[in-house]
């Protein structure tokens, strides 16, 4: 059914069905074909000095809407019929509409859904080769007026580059979900593009890696220098303890005199006798006791 403002149940079929022609195949056309009638009915009722713009929904599904702003009539031919419609696929796609065939709901935007005229764009790219190009914002802005009206979510293909429309805002500066591009000033700004967070999302994982790894080297050289700590505190060598023996008073002196040839007396001479191997590992077992008796206090 066509009404002079909207058309409910009307079907539609994929543009590629009906035409080689690029600007309606292209991956981000924006070109709507309407049934004929409906177009004149349109025609007559939109808003003075601005572009045809509609609204187009599922008619199974009417919460998810598309708005644009280049509208034809559709042409008679051997594939098509003047009461349907023509669309590119991706918009198909992104209603949820049977390419081969589905129905749409259409609304004429005028007065009453004055559609609002975009002053901010914020767009992220795939990759950051656009970076390099001289003119990126006069290339950018020619491709957003060939559309009169954008969507959230819309793509722009230039060249290699793939940009996705992340953030709009009228002239106002409030949130919206689609806008017109006719006749305003619109700045733009860009996200950070994919390939360039990909990497820096890898660099700061392989920083936080090397951090990581870092501490646990550090835990590492802490727990040993501790654990030499200990054992130089326990372990002595055989000097320490003959040494110890004599600290102690676990030694025997021994005193001896010689007679030498003039029957004088010689010098007293005192001797250490050297520990034997039980006696140092008794000493040693004392010691640890002792070390062992500390820690627990």
């Amino acid at each position: 059914m066509i009404g002079n403002n909207y058309g409910i149940n009307i079907k539609a079929i994929c543009v590629e069905f009906c035409t080689d022609e690029i600007r309606y195949n292209a991956p981000d056309s924006h070109f709507i074909q309407i049934p004929q009638q409906m177009y004149q009915k349109f025609i007559k009722n939109k808003n003075k000095d601005e572009p045809l713009f509609i609204g187009i929904c599922n008619s199974n599904r009417p919460g998810v809407c598309l708005y644009f702003g280049r509208i034809e009539p559709s042409i008679k031919s051997s594939n098509s019929e003047s009461d349907i419609c023509l669309m590119p696929g991706y918009v198909m796609d992104k209603l949820n509409v049977d390419r081969f065939g589905g129905l749409v709901d259409i609304v004429l935007i005028r007065e009453e859904l004055h559609i609002k005229k975009l002053g901010y764009i914020k767009l992220k790219a795939n990759i950051s080769s656009y970076a390099q190009w001289d003119n990126i914002k006069e290339i950018l802005e020619n491709k957003l007026n060939q559309y009169n009206c954008i969507n959230l979510g819309d793509e722009l293909y230039i060249d290699s580059v793939i940009f996705t429309i992340v953030e709009l805002k009228d002239s106002e500066e409030n949130i919206v979900t689609y806008g017109s591009t006719y006749d305003t000033i619109v700045n733009l700004d860009f996200e950070v593009p994919d390939d360039l967070r990909e990497k820096e999302i890898q660099r700061i994982a392989d920083e936080q890696l090397k951090k990581e790894e870092d501490l646990k080297k550090k835990e590492i050289l802490k727990h040993e220098k501790k654990d030499n700590r200990h054992y130089g505190m326990n372990l002595s060598t055989f000097n320490d303890l003959n040494k110890e023996v004599q600290n102690d008073k676990i030694k025997e002196k021994e005193i001896k005199h010689f007679i030498g040839n003039g029957n004088k007396l010689v010098d007293n001479i005192e001797y250490y006798k050297i520990p034997t191997r039980e006696e140092r590992v008794k000493i040693l077992e004392e010691r640890f006791k002792k070390e062992k008796e500390k820690e627990i206090k």
